[in-house]
């Protein structure tokens, strides 16, 4: 399931790669989490991963200490760590930890050091969102008067893309995945069966589930 992977081919986004990543289904999943927060009313956020700082753009006015936790120190996050390696400073000390589109960068092997490092992170009934990219074919209905709870429509692969369909049917291939991720839901004998079970013996409690396009979200109470 584990493989080696070029982790710092992902520090090399040009211009134009930054502007496709701003696309709808990006600032879908951005809402979800921004609206969760809001609801939480945290007054101290751990986010893990700078990435392209929208989350945290749209929150830092609004939460008293906001920190930024990333592996890549030319990003300039608070705290230049890795999240396999604990950091017992940190202990305790955010009432809402941000992991979103992070942890299948790093081997699933390590999915339950990850976890159980942000559950430590966590103040008592402190809160997790998290995201994960989740290999279906979604489709979104929104209705203008409920627009919070969309219609969430899955496809199958081959159905998405002439190009699906031949993969499928010619080339007997079913999914591709990201080439910076070492492992996606729906891929790599991983399912959210097996995402949650670890999450459950670490210790979270799963308030809430959703599925977003092409990720999955969860709102976990440590």
């Amino acid at each position: 399931m584990a493989k080696e992977t070029d982790f710092n081919s992902q520090f090399s986004m040009n211009y134009e790669d930054y502007l496709k990543g701003i696309d709808l289904s990006n600032w879908y999943r951005y809402y979800f989490i921004i609206r969760e927060v809001i609801k939480i009313k945290p007054k101290s956020i751990l986010e893990i991963g700078a990435g392209n700082e929208i989350v945290k753009n749209c929150l830092k006015k609004i939460i008293r200490d906001y920190k930024v936790m990333d592996i890549n120190s030319k990003l300039n996050p608070d705290i230049l760590s890795d999240l396999r390696e604990f950091k017992s400073e940190l202990r305790e000390k955010f009432d809402c930890v941000i992991c979103a589109e992070v942890l299948e960068h790093m081997p699933y092997e390590d999915l339950e050091k990850n976890l159980s490092n942000i559950l430590c992170y966590l103040n008592k009934n402190g809160k997790a969102l998290i995201t994960l990219p989740h290999r279906e074919n979604r489709v979104a209905i929104l209705n203008l008067f409920s627009h919070q709870k969309p219609l969430m429509i899955t496809i199958p692969n081959w159905l998405h893309t002439p190009k699906g369909y031949y993969l499928r049917f010619f080339k007997g291939e079913r999914k591709t995945k990201d080439p910076h991720h070492c492992w996606e839901i729906g891929m790599d004998n991983v399912e959210r069966k097996n995402v949650e079970d670890v999450i459950k013996k670490v210790g979270f409690h799963i308030d809430k589930f959703r599925k977003l396009l092409y990720a999955d979200f969860w709102v976990l109470r440590k």
